[in-house]
């Protein structure tokens, strides 16, 4: 236990170094918010300093459910201390948490999407809890969650100690130092992309520390709406590497960079030109639009596909197909990647299951050689574990006296960590506001953090022969 509180002690402090940001950002344009993010810093910083403290001592290597409680406590705890900011500068207790977890999620499920921007302060403020929980969310993934078990195969394996005998805690620092340079500078990169593009300063900054966690939040909403050519160009690369896996990016500067074959990467790819291939369908299925084909007419569903499948879940331009956009979104990006939904791995998991059961059925008595898949009980576990809690969700806002589509799309939105899905429905952009009941707002919060420890880590924890073993 004291390893676990000593964790969440240098998580506490990261997120109370965080609040420099919006300070240094406060000082410059808006001086009477300097006290609220100094007040939240100072709590977090001293909250974690003493669990800090009390963890210390004689590290002990810790266990797979020792890591497993503690990212659960992680997702829980770290939002409520996130929150002193957002509730010294005037919001609720309810509505503060529910932007935290939504931002260190990197959901990006704002209660108002105009008092999401209406503060540079809190845009920075957002956007860098957002990088905080990617980088988490990687860090998590790399070092915990993406095994056989949780996954059904092996994906490509990070360059740092995580076997079954190691510290879970100590595979989860080696992973934050091995990813985090390559994710600084997509982040750099691409904030300097969209500097070059047109944008300002702070949009730059906090546009590209967001998409880079795949959390949708873009600072400047005429970014979205009516992107040049140059803007695209520079978004495009952003929304697609929120959805890559990391370790492969990461691994590009490393001349020891592991040898396995790459299946997600390019399967990821697909889905996307898939995708941009279909919405673009879509939309010159539309009477009114059609016109030539053009680079503007292109860029728009290219932008599109790249966002959903990554969950950033922003939509530029007009969606023409609800189901297929929200498909897109649940089948989600890569699996060490800061994504969200069910993660590309899984579904080659299942269609390759699939092609080897209709291979048996049509020559039940031929030999197929070794199974492609070696663990997949974990895989369909969490596929209906999945399926069951959009299921409630949506109907949890259908409850709520909100219209299906608007349910469902919350629902996608809140599990799959891709809050702008809601905009994908008349009455969305307004912002998660729309669902007033609080039962309602609770369960969302509760998808956000589900969408983020597995489900099927989930059930681990809720498990109790898992503790007793």
């Amino acid at each position: 236990m004291l390893t676990i509180l000593r964790a969440l002690g240098v998580g506490l402090i990261i997120i109370g170094l965080a609040h420099a940001a919006p300070i240094a950002v406060a000082v410059a344009v808006a001086p009477a918010s300097v006290g609220a993010y100094a007040f939240g810093g100072a709590a977090a910083l001293l909250a974690g300093g003493g669990l800090a403290v009390i963890g210390a001592g004689r590290r002990r290597a810790g266990d797979l459910r020792e890591a497993l409680l503690f990212i659960l406590l992680w997702w829980i705890i770290a939002p409520s201390f996130a929150s002193i900011a957002f509730m010294a500068s005037g919001s609720g207790a309810g509505d503060a948490y529910f932007e935290s977890v939504s931002a260190l999620t990197t959901t990006g499920a704002w209660l108002s999407e105009e008092a999401a921007r209406s503060s540079p302060p809190g845009i920075i403020w957002r956007a860098s809890l957002q990088w905080i929980g990617g980088l988490a969310t990687l860090a998590f993934a790399s070092a915990v969650l993406v095994r056989p078990i949780f996954v059904g195969i092996e994906t490509v394996p990070p360059q740092f100690a995580r076997r079954e005998d190691n510290s879970y805690f100590t595979a989860i620092e080696s992973a934050v130092r091995y990813l985090a340079p390559a994710y600084l500078v997509v982040t750099a990169a691409g904030a300097m992309l969209l500097a070059v593009a047109g944008a300002g300063p702070l949009a730059s900054i906090a546009t590209a520390m967001s998409l880079a966690a795949s959390g949708g939040f873009i600072a400047d909403p005429e970014l979205a709406a009516a992107p040049t050519l140059a803007m695209a160009g520079a978004l495009f690369p952003l929304l697609l590497v929120g959805g890559a896996n990391f370790v492969v990016i990461a691994a590009v500067a490393d001349p020891m960079r592991p040898r396995r074959a790459d299946s997600e990467t390019g399967a990821y790819v697909a889905i996307v030109l898939t995708l941009a291939v279909a919405l673009f369908l879509f939309a010159r299925g539309d009477a009114s639009s059609q016109t030539g084909v053009t680079a503007a007419s292109v860029a728009g569903p290219l932008l599109t596909a790249a966002s959903l499948a990554s969950t950033n879940g922003v939509a530029f331009g007009e969606v023409g197909n609800l189901p297929v956009a929200l498909i897109a979104i649940v089948i989600g990006g890569s699996a060490v990647s800061t994504a969200g939904g069910l993660k590309v791995l899984r579904w080659l998991v299942l269609f390759r299951r699939v092609r080897e059961e209709i291979g048996r059925l049509v020559s039940p008595r031929a030999v197929f050689g070794r199974a492609f898949v070696e663990e997949e009980l974990g895989v369909w576990m969490h596929f209906i574990v999945f399926t069951f809690l959009l299921a409630a969700l949506t109907l949890f806002g259908a409850a709520a006296g909100r219209e299906f589509d608007m349910s469902a799309a919350a629902a996608v939105g809140a599990l799959a960590n891709a809050g702008p899905a809601l905009s994908l429905v008349e009455g969305g952009a307004e912002g998660y506001a729309v669902f007033e009941n609080g039962a309602a707002r609770a369960a969302l919060v509760v998808g956000m953090i589900l969408g983020r420890i597995e489900a099927v880590a989930a059930l681990a924890l809720i498990n109790i022969s898992f503790w007793r073993s």
